[in-house]
């Protein structure tokens, strides 16, 4: 028997209709193929703000997950942020503890789910996109260290990437796209990726031993632009 935590569930069924309700009244959307992106692409967003030790402030989080907030009612605007920013505590609490999460969406590329999990990709990437120095950190020639965790956290991304799909025109990502099995491959990963990721970006800085004379101190890391589609 695996002694792995049992993964969480951040956001339960009645939260996620919640979501699903104040997406559809904000942005109009009827579409039930719509409606589904959108509500993937906020989930990944909002995991993707759960793993970052600095997350967005409230104010700037809907301008940052949708393309337009200027005409929607405050009331509303108030009641979506509670729901997503409660479930990025939730998720964050999880990441935390070492658990996994549930995702909203079957963790097999060949059984239905790929456009569920491509959409949820793309809403992941859309907060990588949003502010990259984040997640790489700013450019310094001087960190070798910096270089290496932006390194590591390019690799950890590299699924989520490929399974985003907004990447196919990439020579390097062309044909991870094109192989259903390695695709579900990094979808059976998805869970285990996202605790790893929380790892490496909540990673104390490691800092040079103390010297009895005065010394200078350390220096920071850089990356990327896509954006999601509607289904067809």
């Amino acid at each position: 028997m695996s002694d792995a935590p049992l993964p969480l569930q951040p956001l339960d069924d009645e939260a996620f209709n919640r979501l699903a309700e104040q997406l559809a009244a904000i942005t109009g959307v009827e579409d039930e193929h719509d409606l589904t992106t959108d509500v993937m692409a906020a989930h990944g967003f909002m995991v993707a703000e759960a793993l970052q030790p600095a997350p967005l402030e409230r104010t700037a989080l809907l301008p940052a997950l949708l393309e337009e907030t200027d005409d929607i009612p405050e009331a509303q605007q108030i009641a979506l942020c509670d729901v997503l920013l409660q479930f990025a505590e939730r998720a964050r609490q999880a990441f935390y503890l070492g658990h996994s999460i549930e995702l909203p969406f079957d963790l097999n590329w060949e059984a239905g789910s790929e456009a569920d999990i491509g959409d949820w990709s793309a809403g992941f990437m859309q907060a990588v996109f949003h502010d990259e120095a984040r997640w790489f950190g700013a450019v310094n020639e001087q960190s070798t260290e910096n270089e290496q965790r932006a390194q590591q956290v390019a690799e950890l991304l590299l699924p989520i990437m490929a399974l985003s799909g907004l990447f196919e025109d990439e020579e390097e990502l062309a044909e991870v796209s094109d192989d259903p099995d390695l695709l579900n491959q990094f979808t059976e990963q998805l869970p285990e990726l996202l605790v790893d990721l929380f790892c490496q970006l909540n990673a104390p800085e490691d800092k040079p031993a103390p010297n009895k004379a005065p010394g200078k101190g350390p220096g920071k890391g850089q990356r990327r632009s896509g954006q999601r589609q509607k289904r067809k």
